[in-house]
């Protein structure tokens, strides 16, 4: 979830310091620049998501089991997590004015 929460920081720091205009001069869209953020969030997500099951599947290696139901699951529930929080942060970003009010409403849904 934390590293969704980029994704909306990125657009608000391009819309703020201008970067954003700059970007949309070039031959891109809003949907293509809304998906590739999105899409480098899920990435990183994925690469979290492995990183905690390579770590937490030695301590839980009793409790657990893995089978070949379980890893598809695995990166589906991320695919979407990374997409779900990275779509709420990059729409509260696109939405507010105001650095102060994007921190608040950061802080407070995250």
């Amino acid at each position: 979830m934390n590293s969704t929460l980029v994704s909306g920081i990125i657009i608000w720091n391009d819309r703020r310091h201008g970067m954003f205009e700059q970007i949309m001069s070039g031959p891109f869209t809003r949907s293509n620049y809304i998906l590739s953020n999105i899409t480098t969030i899920a990435i990183v997500g994925l690469v979290s998501a492995a990183l905690i099951a390579a770590v937490g599947y030695p301590v839980f290696f009793q409790s657990a089991e893995f089978s070949l139901v379980t890893i598809p699951l695995i990166v589906f529930s991320s695919i979407v997590g990374a997409i779900l929080f990275g779509s709420i942060a990059s729409i509260i970003s696109a939405r507010l004015r105001s650095s102060e009010g994007f921190n608040v409403i950061i802080n407070t849904v995250f």
